[in-house]
């Protein structure tokens, strides 16, 4: 019987030293708890231009209809969206896979290697002449109103566009494309 108390006594003790190792273990991880955030994690743009519209040497440029399709021009493969009017230009937006509500970041299309990155290319000034490109590693903001029907509303501010052929070789702009 004294054994048999013993070992109850045993028992009991340990397993105090065993929870209070677990409440101090607890207390350790708290302090070395690492946040992920995602960087790609969908927020309101920062500027709100007007829908289907941009802006090329201070002049605004109303594009009516933004179309979507799933013929991009520069991608092997993907969702293209398609902004024009003439005279002035236009640009399109391309997507390695069907938009999500999300922000992606633009990359110059040989570049491209995750759904996260978009490539948006534009045809700008007289006569349509120049072709511009985004600069890499701005922000396009994603929303998906339906994406059963493929409308989508696309924003992006203070986007740079360059040319190195082009008489005005970067400019910045806000646009919005939003497709119905």
């Amino acid at each position: 019987m004294k054994n048999l108390i013993i070992l109850i006594v045993l028992l009991f003790s340990i397993s105090l030293v065993n929870c209070k190792k677990d409440t101090n273990q607890r207390d350790d991880e708290d302090g070395d708890v690492t946040v992920f955030t995602n960087p790609y994690e969908y927020s309101p743009a920062p500027c709100a231009p007007d829908t289907n519209s941009c802006y090329y040497n201070g002049f605004k440029l109303d594009f009516g209809t933004a179309y979507f399709s799933n013929n991009p021009y520069y991608l092997s493969t993907g969702y293209k969206m398609d902004g024009s009017t003439y005279p002035g230009g236009g640009y399109s937006i391309e997507f390695r896979a069907k938009p999500k509500t999300q922000k992606y970041v633009t990359k110059y299309y040989s570049n491209i290697t995750t759904d996260n990155e978009v490539y948006i290319s534009g045809t700008f000034g007289l006569g349509l002449s120049y072709h511009y490109p985004s600069s890499e590693g701005d922000t396009v903001y994603v929303q998906v109103l339906d994406a059963a029907n493929d409308i989508y509303h696309v924003t992006f501010c203070d986007l740079e566009f360059h040319n190195s052929s082009a008489q005005l070789t970067t400019f910045r702009t806000d646009g919005n494309l939003t497709t119905n």
